[in-house]
C-alpha cells in the first residue's frame, strides 16, 4: 500500500501568506529588551523573522511594523510559535480588526 504524500507548507497554513520583507520591531515583556529584525512572510495569522537570535516557543512579544502599501502602524502581540536557527515564526495573538484588514489586503495582492 502507497502512502499519502505529507500536505505542503502552504496546504497545512490556516492562512495565506505573502512573501514580503519589512522591518519590525519587537518588544519583550521585560520591556527593556528591543529588537529589530527583518520579516520574510506575512499572513493574517502571523509573520516569520529572520534572526540570529531566535527566542523560545511561546515567548510573547509585541510587534510594530509599517507596510509599504498602507503606511499604517500595526502594532500586535505576538507569540512564538516556531524557533529555527535562522528565524522564528511569531502568531498574532491581539491584531486589530483595522490592522486584520491591512494586512489581508496586501497579503491578497501579493
Amino acid at each position: 500500500m502507497v502512502e499519502p504524500p505529507e500536505p505542503s507548507d502552504a496546504s497545512r497554513r490556516k492562512y495565506p501568506r505573502a512573501r514580503l520583507t519589512f522591518l519590525v520591531q519587537l518588544r519583550f515583556p521585560d520591556f527593556e529588551t528591543f529588537a529589530r529584525e527583518w520579516a520574510q512572510n506575512l499572513s493574517v495569522g502571523g509573520l516569520y523573522l529572520q534572526t540570529e537570535n531566535p527566542h523560545d516557543e511561546g515567548t510573547l512579544v509585541v510587534v510594530s511594523f509599517t507596510l509599504a502599501s498602507g503606511g499604517t502602524l500595526i502594532e500586535a502581540l505576538a507569540r512564538v510559535v516556531h524557533k529555527a536557527k535562522d528565524g522564528m515564526g511569531l502568531e498574532f495573538v491581539q491584531l486589530d480588526e483595522a490592522s486584520r484588514q491591512v494586512i489581508d489586503e496586501v497579503v491578497t495582492r501579493s
